[in-house]
């Protein structure tokens, strides 16, 4: 059995963290397991412009959210969350209120 060095012990820690934030499955962040090489070590496991674009997708909902002033369409009330984002067109919301689920993304800022 081959042994994994502290660096990519690292590296992976630092994937499932991001995998957490950003809520992506830890096998969109690349090949996390098998046999290490040098090249391997020092392979980039992720992409982080994608990474990027997706944080920034967030925070221009978050901000959209906060400007038209958002509320859910059943019962009404401003306390919604974003609980969907990645590959979906338009973002999925969910009512923290009543639980209802809809979609909206938005207009220009």
């Amino acid at each position: 059995m081959n042994e994994v060095s502290d660096e990519v012990l690292d590296e992976i820690d630092k994937c499932l963290s991001i995998s957490k934030l950003f809520g992506v499955s830890p096998d969109k962040l690349g090949d996390v397991t098998g046999s290490y090489s040098a090249q391997m070590q020092t392979q980039h496991l992720i992409d982080m412009s994608k990474l990027f674009a997706l944080g920034d997708r967030r925070e221009l909902l978050g901000k959209r959210m906060n400007k038209q002033k958002l509320e859910c369409p059943e019962c009404g009330t401003r306390q919604v969350q974003l609980v969907g984002y990645l590959n979906i067109k338009p973002a999925e919301w969910k009512c923290r209120h009543c639980k209802h689920e809809f979609n909206w993304e938005g207009g220009d800022e």
